[in-house]
């Protein structure tokens, strides 16, 4: 497959287990990348500076900073993220 179709993402939950399953669940298909993985909003900010995915998919309660506030603050990057919960 081309590099350009691959969409890169980067996984963000407080709880490890969660967060390497849904990594390995998307890194499954055949169109889809994980490229990096983060454990609290605060994190993450940080990380889609450097790596600069297509997308971000994360939870919502998480330390530091929560998942809606890492939102809105990845949205003014020009980064897609999505925030959800598993609860």
């Amino acid at each position: 497959m081309d590099s350009a179709a691959v969409i890169r993402i980067v996984v963000v939950y407080d709880q490890s287990t969660a967060c390497q399953d849904f990594g390995a669940m998307l890194d499954a298909q055949p169109d889809i990348a994980v490229i990096a993985s983060a454990s609290d909003g605060d994190e993450v900010i940080d990380l889609v500076k450097w790596t600069r995915p297509n997308a971000v998919l994360m939870d919502i309660r998480m330390p530091r900073i929560d998942g809606h506030a890492a939102t809105l603050a990845i949205h003014a990057m020009s980064v897609r993220a999505c925030s959800c919960s598993r609860f």
